[in-house]
C-alpha cells in the first residue's frame, strides 16, 4: 500500500483531468475537494479509524423556526456533529413532546424570535407547555446549549430564545456553552458558536476531538456532496443579480394605497420555486438618504473603509434606517455620551426609535471626531426583505411575480419611505438588475389535488393564492377553491380582479368573496365574509378542506382566527371549548396554516 508521499500511477484520461481542474480551483474548492477526497480515501481502503466510523453519542438538535433560518443551521450543526462522534437527531418543536426531554443526554436549540419575543408559529404549543408550570424537570446530565436568532429592531429582541435558554436551566439541565443571541445577519456568528457549542458536548462526553472525523459508510463515492442536483443556491450574501421584466401599477387613480405588481426574469439562474415559497430581496438604501446622512456625519463619503468609499457602504451593504435600543447604546458608547447610554437602558427608549431612522439620532446627538471605521462597526448589515411569490413556476415559467405594498409615511415631518419597497418603487424600472434568493417555505404548501382549500388573503396578503391557483389550474387539480379577499376600495384596489372572476366563471375558483372596507359605512373585513358563509365555511372543513392565511398578523390574522374559532363553536353547537380542540386537531394535521408577517 502506498504512503501519501508515494505518487500513484494515473492513466491518461485521470492525468489529463487533474490538469485541467486543479488550476481552475479556487482556495475554497482545493480545501474542500481535498478534504472530500480524503474522506474517500479512508473509507474505500477501510482506514477509517473504529472511534470515529461508529458516530454513537445520541443528540437532539431541537429547532422553532418561522422561515427557515433555524431548521437550517439545525442541519448545519447536525451535520458537523456527525463528523465529531454524535449520533444527531434534527427534530422540529411542532409536534414535539416536552416530556420527552427528561430521556435525553444531549441538546443543541435553534430558536427563532417572532414579533416581540414570540415564538415562531409552529412552535407555539411547545414553548406554551415548555414555559409553563407543566414543565418537566429535567436531569443535570441533559448538556445543552440554545442559539438564539431574533431582530434588534424589535424591543423583545431574541425574547422566546433568552426564555427557553433560562428555563432549560431553571428545570435542571446543564447549560456546557453560553447562549448566543444573533440578529438578521446571522450566519458567521452563528456558524461560530455551532463550532464551539459542538467542541463543548465533545468535551462533557470524553470525544477524543483529534479522532472524530467525517466518514461516509457507503461503498460508493458520493457525488451529491460536491455538486448539488438542484442548481446553485442563492443567498443573501450571494445573491442572483436578476432583471425586472415588467412593473404594474395595481392601483387606480385616487386609491390611498400603492401596490406593485413585478415580474422578475429568472433567466440564466437555474432557479426553481413552489408555491407558497418566498423571493429574498436584498435592497439598497436610498440615494438621498445616504446623502443626508452623510451631510449630517460630517463625512465625505469618500472615505476609505473596509477598502470601499463611505457613501457606498452606506448605500450597499449597512442598515441607516432600523433604529434600536441595541444600535442607540453602541452609539452612545462610540460617542462617549454617558445620558444617552443610560437612556438607552430604559424602557421609555422605544418611544424614541418609533418612527425615526439613524438620522434622527445623530441630528439629536451629533458626532464628533469620530472615524469612519468607528462608525460603522455599530451598523448591522442591510437585511434581505421577504416577500410571498405570487406565481406558479408551472404557469410562468422562468419568471417570478411579486405583490408589493409600497410602505410610506410622515414623522414629525419628514417624509419616510420602506428601504425594499422604496427601493422597487422609486429606484426600481423594467430591465433593472435585482439581486434575489428564494427562501422555500415547506409550511405552506398545497395539499393532494383532491383536497378542498380555503384561503384569506386580505391585501397584499392574496400574492401566494395567486399562485395556488396557477398551480390548481396547470395541475388540473380537482379539488374546490375559495378565497376571501379584501381592500380598501372595490374600483381602486381590486388586486388582479380579472384573474380571479375569470377562475371563478371556469369553475376553478368555486367560492370567492371579496370586502371592500372603504365601500360601506360600515366597514366590512374578510371576516364578516367568512361569518356571514358560517355553515357552508363548516362544511368545507368538516370535508377535509386546508385553511390558510396570508396577511398581517398583528390585527387581521387574529380577527380571523378569532372568527374562525366563533363558526366552529356556533356551527357545530358545541361551545368554545369544542372549537379550542377543533382548531387544535387542524393544526396538528396541518390543515391550518399561516403565512404573516
Amino acid at each position: 500500500m502506498s504512503s501519501h508521499s508515494e505518487k500513484p500511477d494515473f492513466n491518461q484520461i485521470q492525468q489529463k483531468l487533474i490538469e485541467e481542474l486543479v488550476p481552475s480551483l479556487s482556495r475554497e474548492q482545493s480545501l474542500y475537494l481535498g478534504a472530500f477526497l480524503g474522506n474517500h480515501a479512508l473509507k474505500h481502503t477501510g482506514e477509517a479509524s473504529e472511534s470515529s466510523s461508529a458516530a454513537s453519542i445520541p443528540l437532539l438538535i431541537l429547532y422553532g423556526s418561522e422561515s427557515g433560518n433555524s431548521e437550517g443551521l439545525a442541519s448545519r450543526a447536525a451535520k458537523l456533529a456527525k463528523s465529531k462522534g454524535f449520533k444527531p437527531r434534527v427534530t422540529d418543536m411542532f409536534g414535539f413532546d416536552v416530556n420527552k426531554l427528561t430521556e435525553e443526554k444531549n441538546l443543541l436549540v435553534f430558536l427563532s424570535t417572532w414579533g416581540e419575543g414570540d415564538p415562531p408559529e409552529r412552535a407555539t404549543e411547545f414553548c406554551k407547555i415548555f414555559l409553563s408550570d407543566a414543565a418537566p424537570k429535567l436531569p443535570k446530565e441533559l448538556n445543552f446549549a440554545l442559539c438564539a436568532l431574533g431582530d434588534t429592531s424589535y424591543v423583545q429582541f431574541c425574547g422566546v430564545g433568552k426564555a427557553v435558554d433560562k428555563k432549560l436551566s431553571d428545570l435542571g439541565a446543564t447549560r456546557v456553552h453560553d447562549r448566543t443571541d444573533c440578529d438578521v445577519d446571522f450566519e458567521k456568528q452563528a456558524l461560530g458558536w455551532i463550532d464551539e457549542a459542538i467542541a463543548k458536548l465533545q468535551s462533557v462526553n470524553g470525544v477524543d476531538a483529534s479522532a472524530a472525523t467525517s466518514v461516509r459508510t457507503s461503498s460508493a463515492i458520493d457525488f451529491s456532496l460536491l455538486f448539488d442536483s438542484s442548481g446553485k443556491e442563492y443567498t443573501p450574501n450571494e445573491p442572483f443579480e436578476a432583471v425586472i421584466a415588467d412593473k404594474v401599477l395595481l392601483n387606480e387613480a385616487g386609491s390611498e394605497k400603492e401596490t406593485y405588481h413585478i415580474s422578475v426574469s429568472l433567466e440564466g439562474s437555474g432557479i426553481k420555486y413552489t408555491p407558497g415559497d418566498a423571493l429574498g430581496i436584498v435592497p439598497e438604501n436610498d440615494n438621498k438618504l445616504v446623502e443626508d446622512t452623510l451631510r449630517t456625519l460630517g463625512f465625505s463619503g469618500s472615505e476609505i473603509v473596509e477598502g470601499k468609499k463611505l457613501s457606498e457602504l452606506l448605500k450597499n451593504e449597512y442598515d441607516i434606517t432600523t433604529l434600536s435600543g441595541n444600535l442607540i447604546k453602541n452609539y452612545a458608547e462610540l460617542t462617549g455620551n454617558k445620558k444617552l447610554l443610560e437612556q438607552s437602558q430604559k424602557p421609555e427608549i422605544n418611544q424614541y426609535t418609533y418612527g425615526r431612522f439613524l438620522i434622527d439620532l445623530i441630528k439629536d446627538h451629533p458626532l464628533k471626531n469620530i472615524p469612519a471605521e468607528n462608525f460603522v462597526k455599530i451598523l448591522r448589515r442591510i437585511p434581505p426583505r421577504l416577500y410571498s411569490i405570487a406565481s406558479a413556476q408551472s404557469s410562468v415559467g422562468d419568471e417570478v411575480h411579486l405583490t408589493v405594498a409600497t410602505v410610506r409615511y410622515d414623522f414629525e415631518g419628514r417624509k419616510r419611505t420602506g428601504v425594499a419597497s422604496g427601493y422597487l418603487a422609486d429606484v426600481l424600472k423594467k430591465n433593472d438588475k435585482i439581486k434575489i434568493y428564494t427562501k422555500p417555505n415547506k409550511h405552506f404548501r398545497l395539499p393532494a389535488d383532491d383536497k378542498p382549500v380555503i384561503m384569506v388573503g386580505p391585501g397584499t396578503g392574496v400574492a401566494p393564492f395567486r399562485s395556488f391557483m396557477q398551480e390548481r389550474e396547470a395541475r388540473g387539480a380537482k379539488g374546490k377553491n375559495w378565497l376571501f379577499f379584501g381592500e380598501q376600495r372595490y374600483i381602486y384596489d381590486f388586486y388582479y380582479q380579472i384573474e380571479w372572476q375569470d377562475y371563478f366563471k371556469s369553475g376553478l375558483l368555486t367560492n370567492f368573496d371579496a370586502a371592500f372596507s372603504r365601500d360601506t359605512l360600515k366597514k366590512v373585513y374578510v371576516q364578516n365574509k367568512m361569518l356571514a358563509r358560517k355553515k357552508e365555511f363548516f362544511d368545507w372543513l368538516e370535508q377535509g378542506a386546508y385553511f390558510y392565511v396570508c396577511g398581517d398578523e398583528k390585527r387581521m390574522a387574529k380577527d380571523v382566527d378569532a372568527t374562525l374559532h366563533q363558526i366552529i363553536s356556533y356551527v357545530s353547537g358545541k361551545g368554545d371549548d369544542f372549537a379550542k380542540e377543533y382548531v387544535s386537531h387542524l393544526k396538528k394535521q396541518e390543515r391550518y396554516l399561516r403565512d404573516v408577517y
